[in-house]
């Protein structure tokens, strides 16, 4: 998907709405939230939400999480990498739209853009990342002078 997907919680994320949420691109989150993975706890395994949760938050934080069943809070969540941003129960809803309205105002190719590197170079040598962005940047300039567009 080449826009951005923002997850807006408040409440219980356990399980799939755990893993919907680490699979989203930002994740705003009302203080009070509560985030988990208590499959295990009835025999069950969260492995179809295993890969989004081990690249929010790393292997030792998502094993944890995997292996006890024990919940996160929303500030844990926030500090581990889970959540992009946490804010008062009352404020999510108005937060969530100013983000998402700010998003929308910004070049489509250039949101775009960023969630393909996001995706890419993270699991690249560090020079070769480099490269890769400058690359990216170049496209995407001669992009904008093509369509005489401001960056």
């Amino acid at each position: 998907m080449r826009t951005p997907v923002i997850a807006q919680v408040h409440g219980y994320a356990l399980a799939g709405g755990c893993g919907l949420a680490a699979g989203c691109d930002i994740v705003v989150a009302a203080d009070d939230s509560v985030f988990g993975l208590p499959e295990i706890k009835v025999g069950l395994l969260p492995l179809v939400v295993m890969a989004p949760i081990l690249r929010a938050v790393g292997r030792k934080r998502a094993l944890l999480m995997i292996m006890s069943g024990e919940p996160v809070t929303a500030r844990e969540a926030y500090e581990m990498g889970l959540v992009s941003r946490l804010v008062p129960r009352g404020e999510l809803e108005a937060a969530v739209g100013a983000l998402a309205d700010a998003l929308a105002g910004y070049s489509p190719s250039a949101l775009a853009l960023v969630k393909e590197a996001a995706g890419t170079v993270p699991d690249m040598e560090y020079a070769a990342a480099l490269r890769y962005l400058r690359e990216l940047l170049t496209l995407y300039k001669r992009r904008a002078q093509t369509a005489q567009i401001e960056i």
